[in-house]
């Protein structure tokens, strides 16, 4: 018996700075704790960064 996940649904960032979330219908939050649980009540997870500021060869 093949158990299936639900798939995953991500809040995306809603600027460039990755410090916003956007809930939809123009639902922006700057808290990350608030975000966090808004997402979490919701079964959505958040959005995060996809690159480091400064390279690990440095």
């Amino acid at each position: 018996m093949k158990i299936e996940k639900p798939p995953m649904t991500i809040v995306p960032f809603a600027n460039t700075n990755c410090n916003a979330w956007d809930f939809g219908n123009g639902n922006v939050v700057y808290d990350f704790l608030t975000a966090d649980r808004m997402a979490k009540a919701r079964g959505k997870t958040l959005a995060q960064q996809r690159h480091r500021r400064f390279s690990e060869s440095h």
